[in-house]
C-alpha cells in the first residue's frame, strides 16, 4: 500500500492463524482499532470477510506468498478456503502506526 506514490510502513502486532483446507475455516474476530491487517497465506487461497463469512470458489483468490494490507472492520472474521490441491496457513497480522 502506498499514500503519495511511497511505501507505508507499519509496526507489525499480534498474528493469528488459519488452516487452510478443502472446507471454509474462520479466523477469530478482529479487534484492532486501525482495522489494517497484513494478511499471507502459504497457498493459493480464496478469501471472504465479514461478521460470519464462508469462502466459496468465486471468493476473491489470494495467491500464495502474496502478501496484501486489507482494511478489516473491528468484529468481522477472515475466512479462507484453498485453491488447488495444497492445504497451508493463512497468517493475519495487526498492523499500526
Amino acid at each position: 500500500m502506498a499514500i503519495g506514490g511511497y511505501p507505508t510502513s507499519y509496526i507489525l502486532g499480534d498474528t493469528q492463524t488459519v488452516s487452510i483446507g478443502t472446507s471454509s475455516a474462520q479466523s477469530t474476530a478482529v479487534s484492532g482499532k486501525l482495522n489494517v491487517y497484513r494478511i499471507i497465506g502459504s497457498c493459493d487461497s480464496h478469501i471472504e470477510f465479514g461478521v460470519n463469512p464462508t469462502a466459496t470458489t468465486s471468493s476473491a483468490l489470494l495467491p500464495a506468498y502474496t502478501i496484501e494490507y486489507i482494511v478489516i472492520p473491528e468484529g468481522e472474521k477472515v475466512a479462507v478456503l484453498k485453491f488447488a490441491t495444497q492445504n497451508g496457513t493463512m497468517y493475519i497480522t495487526e498492523c499500526t502506526r
